[in-house]
């Protein structure tokens, strides 16, 4: 399997209150941040074009309510009113949509029984998730219950299970699809999940059913925690504590003296709890909670996590890689040397010897002295490692995005669920049954039954790959950064590297009959092949501007899209080209012709535009505008008339009348989508970050008519 890690090359993020996350830009790849300034028209700056990802994903919706970054720079996705931050399908990046349509989400039951596993997603919803399994869901905590019963919480209300002591995980229902951030279960069946916005859910079934709670705050809560089956206490932004007598089933607010925001609470029995949280923050309370004082920490890095291995003695981590160390049950606390400069977000003991601090750029530390010397071993992931629980004192599973185990104390990990951040640019169908994904790394996907499933192909290339194209199983073309051409003729199977003379960042890719091909990029290159690429003939732009996408729909028609809302098209198979302008200075980022005569192209602001003369002129269907009011990726139609466009927060958009009218429609995820195939029978397949393949194989009966 390639690798989809990918460290990033600076130094550790330091985790600072209201900082914006950088998340998934060293994750994404080069691909993105070079299209992303390429779209905006800033030239080729991969620096600015971090900067303009996260101001459009994050910063653009300064009239809502900001949730904070509970996680370093370079962790994880940023939300923003439940929407994922940076994005862009090879390279493009655009602000959030303001509408969502709820369609179908994937959902998958659980039994009742904690000792049977859930049933598996029934084949009848609306959207499936195809890749990975069980879900590419970005993760934030797991408790282990016991040795055997466990469950995990994450974006989109995404809760799993496992039966087998963290061996497999499968979904479990939740109709709250707010973000969840932290779990605490008082047995197998019963248990409390808090998030934004102050969500509190509640299940006494082991997962089947989750009912709501009054928290009487819409501060985000980022942890609860039980100390029995009555009490127990959820903390947040603002200084926010709340507590319950029973269960869970109702919650106090309680004073806590600060505004700080509060990340992390432990009690070590009914009247003795720390919290940690911003600026240092460190409150005690001796009394069950009814008061809290605030310890000197002698810091003021951002505290993330703290634990306890027996009533006295505790640990708590924050940014900057410090630890704090109380002897004294939380009234007093000294420096402990980390070895690191990480940030670090939890602290988990097994017994009085073995514990384990979980950090930034996948960080583990590990004690078998109780703490008094903390040693750093590989991490499972490149993610931050945000919960760790332990089965015995070699073993414990971690979740970091995904959810990873060690039986080695450290030593080596096992992958349970997907904790990478590699991402899908862009998917095509060579028939009914075979299918090609890529992405980052040289990452190629490949499906022979029509998209259920997906395995890795060996690209021999590590380099990023942006674009794919087939029209038919005997020629599958793939291009990437740094001029990398792919082709194979035997199904997907094997792929040999091709030159088609330019070591320019390519961006689309059309195949059009068994031998024919046309590549587009970075400086006005445009290349085509008429003998499966044996040899190029370079047809470049005398205006050196950047290509982002092409398409064809017959060897001598075809588009190519560009900057400052510039087209350009050809009816001699590009020997000669003639400029279009859209009437927009916006990038024109992707295009799908239909047939000769009929095409879609979408732009960063959220417009879409149709030709019905080969491209010789366009109308606006949806005008760009600004601020945006939308974030189209990709597009893909199965006729004239049937289409879909896929966006950065996770949602579609469908159209049943050519594009005169659009619905947007919820996938079940918040993070990016970047690429969309529509086949003639109207199944659509999207494709996106942490490798996610989503099916909706009955789009046209939930949504069309």
């Amino acid at each position: 399997m390639p690798d989809d890690g990918g460290r990033a090359s600076s130094a550790e993020d330091r985790a600072t209150p209201h900082g914006a996350a950088l998340a998934p830009l060293r994750g994404m790849g080069t691909a993105i941040s070079m299209k992303t300034t390429r779209a905006c028209g800033f030239g080729r700056s991969p620096g600015l074009a971090r900067v303009l990802l996260v101001w459009c994903g994050v910063a653009a919706d300064t009239d809502r309510p900001r949730m904070r970054p509970r996680i370093a720079e370079s962790e994880i996705p940023r939300l923003d009113d439940g929407r994922v931050g940076p994005r862009g399908r090879r390279g493009r990046i655009l602000p959030h949509c303001a509408l969502v349509v709820m369609m179908a989400a994937a959902i998958t039951a659980c039994t009742s029984d904690p000792a049977s596993p859930p049933t598996p997603m029934p084949e009848t919803s609306g959207w499936l998730w195809r890749h990975p399994l069980p879900t590419g869901d970005y993760l934030t905590r797991s408790q282990m219950v016991n040795n055997r019963v466990g469950y995990a919480v994450g974006y989109a209300g995404r809760v799993l299970r496992t039966i087998d002591g963290g061996e497999s995980w499968m979904i479990c229902d939740n109709a709250e699809q707010a973000l969840i951030w932290d779990l605490g279960f008082t047995d197998e069946r019963t248990g409390t999940a808090v998030g934004r916005d102050g969500t509190i859910i509640r299940t006494m079934d082991g997962g089947v059913r989750w009912s709501s709670v009054d928290s009487r705050t819409e501060e985000t809560l980022a942890c609860v925690e039980f100390v029995d089956s009555d009490f127990g206490a959820a903390i947040g932004d603002a200084g926010t504590i709340l507590q319950s007598y029973d269960g869970g089933r109702s919650w106090q607010k309680m004073e806590s003296g600060t505004t700080a925001i509060l990340e992390w609470v432990a009690y070590t029995d009914r009247f003795h709890g720390v919290v940690v949280g911003g600026d240092g923050t460190i409150l005690l309370t001796e009394d069950g909670g009814q008061s809290w004082t605030t310890q000197y920490a002698n810091t003021t890095e951002h505290l993330f996590g703290v634990g306890f291995r027996d009533s006295l003695v505790g640990y708590a981590v924050g940014s900057g890689g410090v630890i704090l160390g109380t002897g004294d049950g939380g009234r007093t606390w000294r420096g402990v040397n980390s070895g690191t400069t990480s940030t670090l977000y939890t602290v988990a003991f097994h017994d009085d010897s073995s514990g384990a601090i979980g950090g930034g750029e996948g960080t583990v530390l590990w004690t078998i002295n109780g703490g008094v010397d903390w040693e750093r071993r590989e991490g499972p992931t490149f993610n931050a490692v945000l919960s760790i629980d332990f089965l015995d004192e070699l073993t414990a599973i971690v979740t970091a995005g995904g959810i990873a185990e060690t039986t080695d104390a450290g030593s080596t990990w096992r992958e349970v669920t997907y904790c990478g951040r590699a991402i899908l640019n862009d998917i095509t169908f060579s028939g009914p049954a075979l299918g090609y994904s890529v992405g980052t790394h040289g990452i190629i996907l490949r499906s022979t039954d029509g998209g259920r499933s997906w395995r890795y192909a060996e690209s021999g290339v590590g380099e990023d790959l942006t674009a794919v194209s087939s029209a038919g199983d005997d020629l599958v073309m793939i291009v990437g950064l740094g001029g990398v051409v792919l082709r194979s003729t035997d199904e997907g199977l094997n792929w040999t590297r091709l030159d088609c003379g330019t070591s320019a960042n390519l961006n689309g890719v059309a195949v059009v009959g068994e031998s024919t091909a046309v590549v587009v990029g970075e400086g006005g290159v445009v290349r085509r092949t008429e003998d499966a690429g044996q040899t190029w003939e370079a047809l470049d732009s005398p205006m050196r501007i950047g290509f982002n996408d092409v398409a064809f729909a017959t060897p001598d028609t075809g588009i190519v899209t560009a900057e400052a809302g510039i087209t350009y098209h050809t009816s001699d198979g590009g020997q000669t080209w003639t400029q279009a302008w859209l009437q927009t200075t916006d990038a024109i980022v992707a295009i799908v012709m239909v047939d000769a005569q009929v095409g879609t192209a979408i732009s960063t602001l959220g417009g879409v535009a149709r030709t019905v003369d080969s491209g010789a002129s366009w109308q606006w269907q949806i005008a760009p505008e600004w601020p945006p009011s939308g974030g189209p990726l990709d597009v893909a139609f199965a006729d004239r008339n049937h289409g879909v466009i896929v966006e950065f927060d996770g949602s579609v958009l469908i159209t049943s009348d050519g594009g005169d009218n659009w619905k947007e429609v919820d996938t079940g995820v918040v993070h990016p989508l970047f690429g969309v195939f529509m086949d003639s029978d109207k199944e659509c397949t999207v494709v996106g970050a942490r490798l996610s393949v989503l099916q909706a194989p009955e789009l046209e009966m939930h949504a069309l008519n």
